[in-house]
């Protein structure tokens, strides 16, 4: 509730010179209606209010809130009806054409960029409009925090690395004027967390090991427990070892890039999350892939492609499903997790390799193995409590 009355108090602060009293008064009534989520009655009070004043900016951004809560309605509805995906996109539709209309009124108006790009919100990257409403945006306030954070996100996945940090630098040096009580049923609570999450996977990955560590100390203070899970895989890198006494040090092993991967079948996508085989190896352990056929997945498997021929010495995995539901959920015991995996190199030669029923990272040692690529084939599995789809949520390969 105290989002709600502070938008609607941000919007009160810029009609007072495109409304006249009786109009600013109905107004008033209108924002009040959607206080306490009468929104049938607030568009019907907003529709009369434009159609006297159809000027009137901040009142097709408010009906444009109006629509977007009643879509957001039928979205928790999870039944998910005909009926419901009807009103759903009818709603959605009507928010983004207000938030249209307000902006060809006042282009300068930075809330309802920032609603209409959220309504155009692609789970899967970002869509060009809602890209564009960000440069807008960052046109006309360069410090905007969710801005900043929405198109670091988008370089990160577009691997401009160098870009996302600078977006990601400035949602966290402006982290004071984020509202974590978000207008889209967001909890931007975990923004800054998630900020220091993915700066520090950028770090790691342009091999910046240090600067990744305090940003993932940062985002695990938080309470990340994905950002728990970095540190603890990468602990190894951070440790001194003492030159003096040999047989303390380890063979040092380089992380192998992935450069391409297919799989046998892959689960249907759904609105919110999808289970390719790219998913297993993006550094994001809340993704995995998932096999795509009828029982616990015996005989599916998952194949990764390297640049060159490397000598394979160690593979660490992240077993399962890992991730957490909206509602704190896990996952990772409502699936079924691989027990025993069949690697099949590109010289012809396989191994086999027995994997613990743990939603931890584990290492695998295996018979050094030079090879270009490696195909894991699933042969024996730990049974989900929920579903039976199989899924590997990371992977990683090790060698020289």
């Amino acid at each position: 509730m105290k989002k709600i009355i502070s938008l609607s108090l941000c919007n009160l602060i810029i009609i007072g010179c495109c409304a006249d009293n009786k109009t600013h008064k109905e107004y008033i009534n209108a924002s009040t209606l959607y206080n306490i989520q009468q929104y049938e009655e607030a568009i019907i009070l907003l529709d009369n209010i434009i159609m006297s004043n159809p000027k009137y900016d901040s009142a097709y951004c408010l009906r444009g809130d109006c629509h977007n809560r009643i879509s957001e309605r039928y979205l928790k509805a999870l039944a998910w009806r005909t009926e419901d995906r009807k009103y759903y996109f009818t709603n959605k539709n009507n928010a983004i054409r207000d938030y249209s209309t307000a902006i060809s009124l006042n282009d300068k108006y930075v809330d309802a960029y920032y609603r209409r790009a959220r309504c155009l919100s692609n789970y899967f990257g970002l869509k060009q409009e809602e890209i564009n409403d960000y440069i807008n945006i960052l046109t006309i306030d360069p410090s905007h925090p969710m801005a900043n954070y929405y198109m670091g996100g988008e370089e990160e996945y577009r691997k401009n690395y160098r870009k996302a940090i600078e977006y990601l630098t400035r949602t966290i040096d402006n982290q004071s004027k984020i509202d974590t009580n978000s207008f889209f049923n967001e909890d931007n609570s975990f923004t800054i967390i998630y900020a220091y999450h993915i700066r520090g996977e950028i770090f790691s990955e342009i091999g910046e090991i240090n600067k990744a560590k305090l940003d993932m100390e940062k985002a695990d203070q938080s309470g990340s427990w994905q950002a728990k899970h970095w540190l603890e895989k990468n602990k190894y890198k951070f440790t001194k070892v003492d030159n003096t006494d040999r047989s303390k040090q380890q063979e040092k092993y380089s992380k192998i890039s992935i450069v391409k991967s297919n799989a046998s079948s892959e689960l249907s996508e759904t609105r919110e999350n999808m289970y390719k085989s790219i998913c297993s190896y993006d550094g994001k352990p809340e993704t995995a892939w998932q096999e795509g056929v009828d029982g616990h997945g015996v005989g599916e498997w998952i194949q990764f492609d390297f640049r060159n021929q490397w000598t394979i010495k160690k593979i660490r995995m992240l077993n399962g499903y890992c991730k957490y539901s909206k509602s704190g959920v896990d996952r990772h015991p409502q699936n079924s997790r691989i027990k025993t995996a069949l690697l099949h190199f590109s010289d012809k030669t396989t191994q086999e390799i027995h994997l613990t029923d743990t939603r931890e990272y584990q290492e695998i040692t295996i018979n050094p193995v030079s090879t270009s690529s490696i195909k894991l084939e699933i042969k024996d599995y730990y049974p989900g409590s929920k579903w039976s789809d199989n899924s590997l949520s990371e992977i990683e390969f090790y060698g020289n």
